[in-house]
C-alpha cells in the first residue's frame, strides 16, 4: 500500500534534517545581506505611488510656481501683545536667523512684511519692522493698526488679537537627498527655537510646525516603534511562551526561527529596494507575532508525543503539522498580500514584507526547528503550572458549552452577527491626518497650538488660469478672483485666503494718497500690469510674487488655509469650490485644487475600493484552497462563513463604539482574513482526521480536535493578540489602529473556532467524509 504524502514528506523532512538546515541556514545568510539595503524614507510622499493623480497634481503646482515644503516657527507672547519693543526685537533678530536655515528660499514674519506706504507722491515698500528696538509707543500702536488689518497676514502671520505670530521659512529640498536634507533642516531649527527658548522663556511661548517636521515626525515615530516596540515584542513573546508552553527552553528555539524569518524577509525588503517608513517598520512585529503560530504547533504537539521518545515525537509532530502549517502558511501569506491591492506603497511593502517572513517561517519551521528540538534539552514540564491548569479549565469548558448547548449558541451567534451586520455601515472613512500622531507627539502638540492661537495646518491651493499669457492683468480676471476669495473668506472652514489681488488693492490705495475708498482692483488692464510691475520691482530677494504668480502671468495661485477638517470634509469643500469656480467665474478658463490635504483625504476613499477587490478576492482563492485541501466543499464553506464572522463582529463592534475608519483600517480584512484562518485549518484537520480515519461520531471527532490542538490554538491566539496589542502603544495612528482592531478581530476568532465553528459542524448537514 502506497504510504500517503505527507507521511513521506514528513519522513524525509526528518531524515534529513541536518542536510536541510544547512540549506536553510545559507538561505538566511544570504537575504540577511540585504539589510544592509534598507533605509529611511521620512517624506510623506511616500505614502503616495507615482501614478497617484493628487500627487501629479500637487507636483506639477510646485513646479509652476514654487515649492510647499515649510518650518512654521509659533510665537506667542506670554504677557501683552507682541507690539512691544522688548518682543519685536527678537522676532526681528529670530527673522534673520531664520533665513541660514539649510535649503531656505523664503521668509515670512510680520517684520519683514512688505508694508506699501506713501509720503505724497512717492510710494515706499519695505519690511515692516525695521530696528525694532528704536520704535518708540506712538510708532509700535500705529505698526500694530496697520499689521493686524493687514488680510496677507491677519490669521496666517498674526492672530486677530495681536499675541501669536508666525514666522514660516519655505525651503527647496533636493529630491535625491530628501530623507538627510529634512533631517538637517528638523534638527537645526530644533537647535534654533531650543536656544531661543532658553534666551526669552520669559517672553515667548515658542512651538514649531509645517510640513518638513511632519516628515521628520514619520522617521521619528518609526525610529522609535523600531527600537522600543520590537525588542519590547520579542521579550513578551519569551515571557508569554515560556509560560504557556511550560518550559522557557522551548521558547527559545520557537524565537530563534521567528526572529530568522523576520531578519530575512527584512533582508528581502532591502534587495527590493523598499524603504522603512512609519508603516513598514512594524513588519518585525507582525512577523514575529504570526510566525510563532507556526512553531508553536510543532513544539506543542513534540511535547504531547515526548512519552514516545524524542525522535519519534519529532516524527510524530511534523507529520500531525505538515499539512495544516502548510495550509495555514500558505493562507496567511495571501491575506498580507492582498496589501498589495492598497493604493499606499508602504502598505503594499508591509504586505510584501510580511508575507515573505511568513514563508520563511514555513521553512524553517520544518528545517531548523527539528535540529534545534534534538539538540537541546527540551522536555515537557512534568509539574502542571498555574497557566497551564487555566489552559485545560479553559478547553474543558468551551467542550462543554459547545457540546451541551449547541441551539443557544447558534440563536445567539445568529443575533450577534446580525447585530454586527447593522451596525457595520456606522463606520465611515473619516481620517484627520494630523490626528494620526498622538498627543504626545510633539509636532501634533506643536500644530494643535498654532490651530488654537494662530492659524490652520491644511492648505488648499487652487491654480486659476486665465488660458493667456498676461491674462492676470485682466480686470474681468482679477474680478473674478475677487469675487471667489470674497466667497471663500465667509465659508465656516476658511480660516485664511490668500491672493496676490490683495497687494494689487493696496497698492492702488496708497497711490492715491491713502484713499481707503481706492482700497480696489484697478479698472483697466494697462493700469493693472504697472501695478502689478511696480509691486514686483520693489519687493526684495527671497520676498517675489513666484509663489503666487506663474512666469508668463497667465495663471496666479489662490491659497485657501482651512481649520482642522476630515476627509470626508476636505473633498465635499474641494469640490464644492471646483463648482462654485465652473459657475460664476467666467474668465478662469482652468482651476484645479492640490495640497497635501488633498492627497491624504483622496487616497482614502480609493483606497477602501481597492481592498474591497482584493480582499474578495483573497476570500475566492483561500476558500478555493481550503476546500480542495479539505477535500470538502461543505466544509470549506462552513470553515469561509466562520472565518468571516471575527471580521465582521470586529467591524460592528467599531461602528458601534468608534464609527469612524481611517486609511489603516481599510486594509485590516484583508490582512486578519488570513490569519483568523490559522484557528479554523488546524482545529478542521483534526477534526476530519477522527470523522475520516477513525469514524468518530461529531461531538467525538470535536472532542478530539479540542484535545489535539485546543491547547496550541489557545497559546497562538493569546501571542497574536498580545503582538498586536503592543502596536497600541505606538503614538502613530496607522500602527496603533490597525494593532487595536486586529487584537479584537483576533480575540473575535477565537472564541469563533472554539464556540462557534463546533456549533456549525454538529448542524451542518452531512459532510463529505
Amino acid at each position: 500500500m502506497k504510504t500517503p504524502l505527507d507521511r513521506r514528506i514528513a519522513r524525509f523532512v526528518f531524515e534529513k534534517r541536518n542536510q536541510l538546515a544547512t540549506i536553510s541556514t545559507t538561505l538566511f545568510l544570504i537575504f540577511a545581506g540585504g539589510l544592509s539595503n534598507l533605509y529611511f524614507d521620512s517624506s510623506y510622499r511616500a505614502y503616495f505611488s507615482e501614478e497617484n493623480p493628487e500627487l501629479i497634481a500637487f507636483e506639477s503646482m510646485e513646479k509652476i510656481y514654487t515649492k510647499e515644503d515649510n518650518i512654521i516657527i509659533i510665537l506667542k507672547s506670554k504677557e501683552g501683545n507682541l507690539f512691544q519693543a522688548k518682543n519685536l526685537r527678537p522676532i526681528e533678530e529670530l527673522t534673520k536667523r531664520t533665513w541660514n536655515m539649510p535649503y531656505s528660499i523664503r521668509v515670512d514674519s510680520i517684520t519683514n512684511f512688505q508694508l506699501i506706504s506713501n509720503f505724497g507722491e512717492t510710494i515706499e515698500i519695505k519690511n515692516a519692522v525695521e530696528n525694532a528696538a528704536d520704535l518708540n509707543a506712538g510708532e509700535l500702536e500705529l505698526l500694530r493698526t496697520r499689521l493686524l488689518k493687514q488680510p496677507e497676514l491677519r490669521n496666517k502671520i498674526i492672530s486677530p488679537d495681536g499675541k501669536t505670530t508666525g514666522i514660516i521659512a519655505t525651503v527647496q529640498i533636493p529630491a535625491d537627498k530628501r530623507t538627510e536634507a529634512t533631517t538637517e533642516i528638523a534638527q537645526w531649527s530644533k537647535s534654533l527655537i531650543t536656544n531661543f527658548a532658553k534666551e526669552y522663556n520669559t517672553q515667548f511661548t515658542v512651538a514649531l510646525s509645517g510640513t518638513v517636521i511632519m516628515d521628520y515626525t514619520f522617521t521619528e515615530i518609526g525610529t522609535q516603534d523600531s527600537t522600543f516596540l520590537v525588542p519590547i515584542s520579542v521579550t513578551l513573546m519569551f515571557v508569554i511562551l515560556g509560560i504557556l508552553v511550560g518550559t522557557f527552553i522551548g521558547a527559545t528555539p520557537i524565537l530563534t526561527i521567528t526572529i530568522m524569518s523576520i531578519i530575512s524577509a527584512m533582508g528581502a525588503g532591502g534587495f527590493f529596494n523598499y524603504p522603512l517608513t512609519s508603516v513598514t517598520v512594524t513588519a518585525p512585529i507582525i512577523i514575529l507575532t504570526v510566525a510563532i503560530a507556526n512553531s508553536v504547533h510543532v513544539l506543542s504537539s513534540f511535547l504531547d508525543n515526548y512519552r514516545l521518545g524524542k525522535e519519534e515525537a519529532l516524527k510524530a509532530s511534523i507529520q500531525q503539522n505538515l499539512q495544516p502549517v502548510f495550509l495555514a502558511s500558505i493562507t496567511t501569506a495571501i491575506g498580507f498580500l492582498t496589501m498589495n491591492f492598497s493604493e499606499v506603497p508602504p502598505f503594499n511593502h508591509l504586505g510584501n514584507i510580511v508575507s515573505i517572513g511568513i514563508i520563511f517561517s514555513l521553512i524553517f519551521t520544518f528545517t531548523i526547528l527539528p535540529i534545534v528540538l534534538m539538540w537541546l534539552p527540551v522536555k515537557p514540564n512534568p509539574k502542571s503550572n498555574r497557566a497551564d491548569k487555566i489552559l485545560k479549565g479553559t478547553l474543558i469548558y468551551s467542550k462543554e458549552i459547545v457540546l451541551n448547548h449547541t441551539h443557544p449558541i447558534l440563536w445567539c451567534s445568529i443575533i450577534l452577527i446580525t447585530i454586527s451586520l447593522i451596525n457595520i455601515p456606522k463606520n465611515e472613512l473619516n481620517d484627520i491626518f494630523v490626528h494620526w500622531f498622538d498627543q504626545r507627539v510633539d509636532f501634533r502638540k506643536a500644530t494643535d497650538f498654532m490651530e488654537d492661537n494662530l492659524t490652520g495646518i491644511y492648505s488648499i491651493n487652487y491654480s486659476l488660469d486665465s488660458g493667456v499669457t498676461n491674462g492676470i492683468n485682466n480686470p474681468e480676471y482679477q474680478r473674478d478672483i475677487e469675487k471667489l476669495y470674497t466667497w471663500l473668506q465667509n465659508l465656516p472652514e476658511t480660516v485664511h485666503v490668500l491672493s496676490f489681488t490683495t497687494a494689487i488693492k493696496s497698492l492702488n490705495k496708497y497711490i492715491n494718497f491713502g484713499n481707503e475708498q481706492h482700497y480696489r482692483l484697478p479698472d483697466s488692464r494697462e493700469a493693472a500690469a504697472q501695478y502689478l510691475l511696480l509691486y514686483e520691482m520693489s519687493l526684495p530677494y527671497g520676498l517675489d510674487l513666484n509663489n503666487q504668480i506663474n512666469v508668463d502671468k497667465s495663471s496666479s495661485k489662490l491659497t485657501l488655509t482651512t481649520k482642522t477638517l476630515s476627509t470626508k470634509e476636505t473633498i465635499q469643500l474641494n469640490n464644492k469650490i471646483l463648482r462654485w469656480v465652473e459657475k460664476n467665474c467666467s474668465s478662469i478658463q482652468k482651476v484645479h485644487g492640490a495640497g497635501t490635504v488633498l492627497m491624504f483625504s483622496n487616497i482614502g476613499e480609493r483606497n477602501i475600493k481597492a481592498m474591497l477587490v482584493g480582499t474578495t478576492s483573497a476570500i475566492f482563492l483561500i476558500s478555493i484552497i481550503l476546500a480542495l485541501s479539505l477535500k470538502s466543499i461543505s466544509i470549506g464553506l462552513i470553515s469561509l462563513f466562520a472565518n468571516l464572522v471575527p471580521a465582521v463582529i470586529g467591524f460592528g463592534i467599531w461602528g458601534i463604539f468608534v464609527g469612524q475608519v481611517g486609511l489603516s483600517l481599510s486594509v485590516v480584512t484583508g490582512m486578519t482574513f488570513g490569519i483568523v484562518i490559522d484557528d479554523t485549518v488546524h482545529f478542521l484537520t483534526k477534526y476530519l482526521k477522527a470523522r475520516r480515519i477513525q469514524n468518530f461520531s461529531k461531538p467525538e471527532a470535536i472532542k478530539f480536535a479540542f484535545d489535539s490542538v485546543g491547547k496550541a490554538l489557545l497559546i497562538t491566539s493569546l501571542v497574536l493578540i498580545a503582538g498586536f496589542a503592543l502596536l497600541t502603544t505606538s503614538s502613530f495612528y496607522m500602527n496603533s489602529g490597525m494593532g487595536l482592531m486586529t487584537a479584537i478581530i483576533i480575540m473575535i476568532a477565537l472564541l469563533s473556532t472554539f464556540i462557534f465553528l463546533p456549533t456549525l459542524l454538529q448542524k451542518g448537514g452531512s459532510l463529505v467524509q
